[in-house]
């Protein structure tokens, strides 16, 4: 006997046989709790009486005028979802191939007493189950972006093959691009300057570990500091990603000023330069040093113009700048080899009296 617990279930039955669609209908509503059925003897009929308060459709394939399954392509337009259950004669394979094409939710081969109706009243059930449960899983998932929507962090969601399934509004402003552009690809390929740095290191390793892990990370692509908390899951993993205005706020703390030194220079090869307000170049990367000719150890307290030849540009691209601001130009570079080319570069305040400067040669 099937028993829905979801409440009651309303369910259009179309055959043209009328004796035979009150019997069933007068069985199954007399032995299956739950169940309650309205008949039709057309197509036509059927879909004069169809409406929204109906939980599922049973049709028979063989009826004058339209059959089942015109029948079912009659009212796709209007409902969509609504699961149709196709009832089929005996040595009917054909037709039940048709079905499935078509699209219809199951086929039952068409029964004249109790144990023919028992096994339709079960494939009802187990329809409109499934089809509630889908419901409940868009609903909960809706709610899920709304609340993500909501969210001032920027949020991205992978699955276990590491493609983006979501990205909230913030996400979209973070990383400048819309979410029909993210999701669906897989998030190395996105996000492809992500590849061998501290960043994936700990991402990978907190999938791995199925552990929670929060952590700070400069992110060279975007030219900021993001306090960035990783959520494992059974089907994936959730980014929780934040910019940082002033993660290291305390000037001249070398424990801080080594901290950000190390990840910019793990996480680029590109070229950086670490200098004070007065452009004395702090610390630089590897490959600043081989850019201007010149090891990192002797461009360490040197002043940036002594390798740029417009004391314009580049030379003084950090006065003034705010401490949430950052300034593009280029410059000609005047290497220590003598190669002297144009650059382009970006300047963007770090912390009080300390700016980070990147060229793109």
């Amino acid at each position: 006997m099937a028993e829905f617990a979801g409440g009651v279930v309303r369910v259009l039955l179309v055959d043209d046989e009328p004796n035979l669609a009150d019997t069933a209908a007068e069985y199954i509503e007399t032995e299956h709790d739950g169940l309650s059925i309205v008949t039709a003897t057309s197509a036509r009929e059927g879909i004069r009486k169809l409406d929204d308060s109906f939980d599922c459709v049973v049709s028979d394939y063989e009826m004058p005028g339209r059959n089942g399954l015109q029948f079912m392509q009659a009212i796709r337009d209007d409902y969509p979802d609504l699961p149709f259950i196709l009832l089929t004669g005996k040595g009917s394979e054909k037709v039940a191939a048709e079905a499935i094409q078509a699209g219809v939710t199951d086929y039952v081969r068409k029964g004249r007493g109790p144990e023919g109706f028992d096994v339709l009243a079960n494939r009802i059930v187990r329809a409109v189950e499934k089809r509630r449960a889908e419901e409940e899983a868009e609903r909960t998932h809706q709610r899920l972006r709304n609340l993500l929507a909501r969210v001032t962090d920027a949020v991205v969601s992978l699955d276990d093959d590491w493609r983006i399934t979501h990205i909230n509004s913030a996400g979209e402003e973070l990383f400048g691009h819309e979410s029909s552009e993210l999701v669906g690809e897989v998030f190395w390929v996105a996000f492809p300057d992500a590849i061998g740095t501290r960043f994936q290191e700990r991402l990978e390793a907190a999938v791995e570990r199925d552990r929670s892990v929060t952590f700070e990370e400069f992110y060279p692509p975007l030219f900021t500091w993001l306090e960035v908390r990783i959520y494992p899951a059974d089907d994936g993993v959730s980014l929780y990603l934040s910019e940082l205005d002033d993660v290291l706020s305390t000037e001249g703390d070398p424990r801080a000023l080594r901290r950000q030194f190390e990840a910019v220079f793990e996480a680029t090869d590109d070229p950086m330069l670490f200098v004070n307000d007065s452009g004395i170049c702090i610390e630089a990367n590897d490959a600043a040093a081989e850019l201007l000719g010149t090891a990192t150890t002797d461009l360490s307290g040197t002043p940036v113009g002594e390798y740029v030849r417009d004391e314009e540009g580049l030379g003084v691209a950090w006065t003034g700048i705010a401490a949430d601001d950052r300034r593009e130009g280029s410059v000609m570079l005047d290497p220590v080899d003598g190669d002297t080319r144009e650059v382009d570069f970006e300047v963007a305040a770090t912390f009080p009296g300390r700016f980070l400067v990147v060229l793109d040669p």
